[in-house]
């Protein structure tokens, strides 16, 4: 009989394994920063190459320094060797996946208050088929029907700290009701734990997300948002093309979208926009390509309204407050700006 060697680790042990991993995430982003910003280079030709490249790709190739004297110009793997060490401290350290996996919205402190709940329900991926989804589900005050947004994180899923409490907690200040989706918590049918999620998954996973929603009696399934942060951002322009198939209309399956800062860039153009759509843009963010959203065009006929909203000074996740990128200005400003939006066209 397999037993799960991780499930009977003291707590502490288990604990030092989470930090471990937490870190080693950490270096792989920072390796794969680095690498963007100091291999090649995006030219004239081509600037949007290594911004689309995957990071697997870029942490294989070692870092030049671009200087004048290219024979002093050496391979730096530090970052690559510090992330394969940590890496190997948590191979060895004997604790399973499905042990670090228990850290997700059930431990989120808005779900431990009561405030907010999990709720389970299943998406169709063309990756991984069938799988079972995890998601915290906020409703606001009444018993009236109201309008609901589906949320989409960044990078990472959602555990603690990055639980999203203090914009969910502002959703349902408004009057709506938030579905917030942990992507990296895809099981599939033969229950297998699946971690890694692409942007054509959490395109799934948010029309799924829709779908619960639309099945709930408290829900008026034609007032549905969507919003996303960063990696979450990109999914939100493939969401709007959607429809009710559903219903069995033609009408999106969305009536307003924010994308917040999507992760790599936004496309370059929109066509037959029917979403109403606003796009909030920090002008000094180095994680994703401003130029190209600065220039994202929308074409063909279009019956929405189009919003771009851009931030000057203040760079990636600049609304999350407990990151140190942080501005409590534009954080408040981003914020009124999101309540309007859905106010106009969530209303009844």
């Amino acid at each position: 009989m397999k037993t799960n060697r991780g499930a009977n680790l003291p707590l502490a042990h288990e604990w030092v394994v989470r930090a471990l991993v937490m870190a080693a995430m950490r270096f792989c982003v920072l390796d794969c920063a680095t690498r963007r910003s100091l291999s090649d280079p995006p030219t004239l030709e081509s600037p949007k190459r290594h911004f689309q490249e995957p990071c697997y790709l870029i942490a294989t190739r070692p870092v030049r320094r671009h200087i004048t004297d290219v024979s002093t110009s050496r391979p730096k793997w530090r970052l690559s060797h510090v992330s394969l060490a940590l890496l190997i401290c948590v191979a060895l350290s004997g604790l399973s996946v499905s042990s670090i996996a228990r850290a997700g919205v059930a431990e989120c402190s808005a779900v431990l208050a009561g405030h907010a709940e999990t709720v389970t329900f299943e998406a169709s991926t063309s990756r991984h088929g069938k799988v079972k989804l995890e998601a915290m589900l906020a409703k606001p005050s009444g018993d009236r029907k109201s309008a609901a947004l589906v949320v989409l994180h960044g990078y990472g899923g959602v555990r603690p700290p990055r639980c999203y409490e203090e914009h969910m907690e502002r959703f349902t200040n408004w009057g709506y009701a938030a579905l917030l989706i942990d992507s990296a918590s895809q099981i599939t049918s033969s229950g297998q734990r699946v971690f890694a999620y692409s942007s054509e998954d959490q395109t799934a996973h948010a029309l799924a997300g829709a779908q619960f929603l639309a099945n709930l009696s408290y829900i008026d399934a034609d007032r549905l948002g969507i919003l996303g942060w960063s990696k979450g951002g990109l999914p939100v322009f493939n969401a709007i093309a959607e429809r009710k198939l559903h219903r069995g209309d033609r009408n999106p399956v969305f009536k307003a979208a924010v994308a917040i800062y999507p992760f790599p860039d936004c496309p370059d153009e929109v066509a037959n926009l029917e979403t109403n759509l606003l796009v909030v843009v920090p002008e000094e963010d180095k994680e994703i390509f401003v130029v190209g959203c600065k220039r994202m065009k929308i074409v063909g006929e279009s019956d929405a309204a189009f919003q771009r909203k851009i931030y000057p000074g203040v760079g990636h996740v600049f609304d999350m407050s407990h990151l140190p990128n942080y501005d409590e200005e534009a954080a408040a400003d981003a914020a009124e700006t999101q309540r309007v939006f859905f106010a106009r066209y969530l209303s009844r």
